[in-house]
C-alpha cells in the first residue's frame, strides 16, 4: 500500500495549516503549498520532514502549478486529494477600489483553484482515484457596498 498524498493550498497557516494537522493525524503525507515562503517553511519545520514538505507556489500562475504538480508526480507517484483552501481578500468600494487588487482576488481565489482543479484532476483521472475538496470562507457574505463580492456572487 502507498502512502496517502494530499496537497493542500494556503497550509502555511490558519485554516489550511489546521487541514494539513488533521490529514497527517490521518495518516496522510501533506504537500503544503502557500505563495508565503516564510509561513509556509516555518509550518513545514513544525511539522517535520517525515510527513510533509513544503512547495511555494503562487496558485495564479498557470507554470508554477504545472510543475508543483509535476515535482509531486514524479517524487510520490500518486495524489490522492487536493484540498483548494487558499484565498484572499482586497475589498474596498467600486469608486476606490484598484483593479489590480480586483484581478489579485480573482485570480486568486477562482483561476487558482480552478488551476489546482484541472492538474489534479488530470493525475486522478490517470489514477482511476482521487478527491478534490474546494472550501471557501464567509468573506463571501461581505459587507454593503463591497466590489469584490459583487462580482464573485455572479460568477
Amino acid at each position: 500500500m502507498h502512502k496517502q498524498i494530499a496537497i493542500v493550498t494556503g497550509a502555511g497557516k490558519g485554516i489550511g495549516k489546521a487541514i494539513s494537522l488533521q490529514l497527517i493525524n490521518d495518516g496522510f503525507f501533506v504537500v503544503l503549498v502557500d505563495a508565503d515562503k516564510t509561513c509556509g517553511e516555518k509550518t513545514a519545520k513544525e511539522i517535520g520532514k517525515t510527513k510533509s514538505v513544503f512547495y511555494q507556489t503562487d496558485i495564479s500562475n498557470e507554470k508554477q502549478v504545472v510543475q508543483l504538480f509535476q515535482a509531486i508526480e514524479k517524487k510520490y507517484g500518486n495524489i490522492d486529494v487536493v484540498v483548494n483552501n487558499a484565498g484572499i481578500i482586497r475589498d474596498n468600494m467600486i469608486w476606490n477600489m484598484e483593479a489590480a487588487d480586483f484581478d489579485l482576488v480573482i485570480n486568486v481565489n477562482l483561476k487558482g483553484t480552478w488551476l489546482m482543479c484541472r492538474e489534479a484532476a488530470k493525475k486522478m483521472k490517470q489514477q482511476n482515484f482521487g478527491r478534490i475538496i474546494n472550501i471557501s470562507s464567509r468573506a463571501w457574505m461581505g459587507n454593503i457596498g463591497q466590489t469584490i463580492i459583487l462580482h464573485q456572487k455572479l460568477v
